[in-house]
């Protein structure tokens, strides 16, 4: 069944939210992904008539599913949770820890970025691009390009990229 207003809002939006949930769960390999991405799909696609714009953008309320999809498929394989970690398979404790360990220094090092240039690395790091990046916060292309590279330096100064 063809539902043009579905294709047109979700389908845009698909991109960002499996570059956010590539960022979010490194440890679902990319075929799980691109299969629990298509899960995501066809719940939003049954879900859609009961989507409310005035409760969550298109792009929230799609991650939120997939979101709930991917931990529901990491609890059935016997996800043990470490925090906001989640190891896949007992034996790889050690991995998960390091995960987390370097999870911890990435937001360390976030912090301690000024908040304009972590906001834009976090809209680029979900999949924005560089133009509508600066068009919603009202910079210049040239500024966002700038700032951009500003936060990967000191990211990479901090060694956590």
């Amino acid at each position: 069944m063809f539902n043009p207003s579905f294709e047109k809002s979700i389908l845009p939006e698909v991109a960002r939210v499996r570059g956010y949930l590539r960022f979010r769960f490194p440890y679902v390999s990319n075929d799980d992904l691109d299969d629990l991405m298509q899960d995501g799909l066809l719940k939003a696609f049954r879900l859609w008539p009961t989507y409310d714009p005035e409760r969550a953008s298109v792009r929230g309320w799609f991650t939120m599913i997939t979101k709930h999809i991917i931990i529901s498929w990491l609890k059935k394989k016997r996800a043990v949770p470490v925090n906001d970690l989640v190891v896949v398979c007992p034996q790889h404790i050690e991995t998960a820890l390091h995960y987390k360990m370097e999870l911890d220094r990435v937001e360390e090092a976030m912090r301690e970025l000024p908040d304009e240039w972590r906001i834009i690395l976090v809209r680029y790091i979900e999949g924005e691009h560089y133009d509508e990046i600066a068009d919603d916060m009202n910079l210049r292309l040239g500024t966002v390009k700038s700032r951009l590279f500003r936060a990967r330096a000191r990211l990479s100064k901090a060694r956590v990229v």
